[in-house]
């Protein structure tokens, strides 16, 4: 590789305050690049400042509106590119690539597009930028976690040149020890309707007079933070506040984990599932729903946990099993382990390094060829009809603000 080559990463708004699965991505591909002897500038572009922990001081972040705030996105990137012309341009996602516009005298720059969810998540999109993307598209390779992800691209993205990478796991040497009972369920990601948080607090429901030593901790940041409201309100309505409790953000998950017996992760739509594939990889067995995107490739049915149907009764089954044999637990927490040794860093960033480098050699690019999901995915339609707050809960929200207000 010759020394220096410039890489620009594009990065979503939320770079300079935000917490979560995207952000931690980012850090870890940021500083790698940069160990690897690139030289890698950010943008992104917001009204906050900041940069994200842990970032490698060598990755040079520019907020674009910082260059010049009465001016759009657009302008400010192609200013910035003609000002620092980098040998390759990775968007972290297809909105800031339709909103970059890259002018015609850049269209020699190579291009990555990430794809860091289930793709058609994105391309269903009724914001018009993003159906500007076919025309914008060119000199590009897009990435996508899984070969079943790319039958779930446009048309035109998957005539141009697709490849496959996962997200890279760093696991601790420290595995959970699975033979000292704790009698605890953990659920770690971000708090939101499309993570399937009801429908787990109403599929324990169903056991939990059974095993009322038993207990679920919710952890994540709540997005929309009214929602937190909404599961807390569940939570007391189903009478489960001994049981179910809400942990908010721990700084360090995976330590965390360890203090648990397996995990719970009923997403409805994820790309790789980061809090997932931490639990996996520290030996937790943990229980999915099929159609779910992402999580359905994490988790072998039978091998490292359970794949139900989104069916309160089957969840709840799941979790019964794993309850009451240890022994279970014990051999699905070590075949986790195994299952996510694919998915090391070292192994993932190689990977990541080899496509880089065959593009900026211009050398020939190995395409992910698509194959068919072993289980059919949720409906897009569904999964975004579930965002919207019913009668009920936007009643109870209201009603919380003005005894808020009172209490002040």
């Amino acid at each position: 590789m010759e020394e220096n080559r410039l890489i620009l990463l594009v990065c979503q708004p939320e770079i300079a305050d935000g917490v979560g699965g995207a952000i931690t991505m980012f850090v870890n591909f940021a500083n790698m690049l940069t160990q690897r002897g690139y030289c890698v500038h950010a943008v992104y572009d917001s009204l906050s400042t900041g940069s994200p922990h842990n970032l490698d001081s060598h990755v040079k972040l520019t907020n674009m509106r910082s260059l010049n705030p009465h001016t759009s996105f657009k302008e400010n990137i192609n200013h910035y590119l003609t000002q620092n012309r980098p040998d390759l341009i990775i968007f972290f996602f297809p909105m800031l690539y339709a909103k970059a516009e890259l002018n015609s005298e850049f269209d020699d720059i190579p291009r990555i597009l990430m794809i860091h969810s289930r793709p058609d998540f994105y391309f269903t999109s009724k914001k018009k930028i993003l159906k500007n993307l076919e025309s914008l598209y060119r000199n590009t390779i897009t990435q996508v976690l899984f070969p079943s992800f790319v039958s779930l691209l446009p048309e035109y993205i998957q005539k141009s040149d697709v490849v496959s990478i996962a997200n890279p796991i760093y696991s601790s040497k420290t595995q959970a020890d699975l033979t000292t009972l704790k009698k605890k369920i953990i659920y770690l990601s971000r708090i939101d309707r499309w993570k399937g948080q009801k429908f787990l607090i109403k599929s324990f429901k169903k056991i939990a007079s059974k095993y009322p030593d038993w207990t679920l901790d919710i952890y994540g940041d709540s997005t929309p933070k009214e929602y937190v409201h909404v599961l807390d309100n569940l939570i007391k309505e189903e009478k489960l506040q001994d049981q179910i409790f809400l942990k908010g953000v721990t700084k360090t998950p995976m330590a965390a984990y360890l203090d648990y017996d397996f995990c719970v992760f009923p997403s409805y739509f994820e790309g790789f599932g980061l809090g997932l594939s931490d639990a996996l990889s520290l030996g937790l067995p943990s229980i999915g729903l099929k159609g779910c995107t992402g999580v359905n490739e994490l988790i072998l049915d039978g091998y490292n946990g359970f794949l139900v149907d989104k069916d309160e009764n089957q969840f709840a089954k799941a979790m019964e099993t794993l309850i009451t044999n240890q022994t279970l637990r014990i051999e699905m927490g070590k075949n986790a382990v195994t299952s996510m040794n694919a998915y090391k860093a070292e192994i993932i960033n190689n990977q990541w390094i080899e496509l880089i480098e065959n593009i900026l050699e211009k050398r020939p690019i190995v395409k992910t060829k698509a194959v068919s999901p072993k289980y059919e995915p949720f409906s897009i339609k569904k999964i975004k009809s579930i965002k919207k707050y019913t009668l009920k809960e936007k009643f109870k929200l209201t009603l919380q603000k003005i005894l808020a207000k009172f209490q002040r």
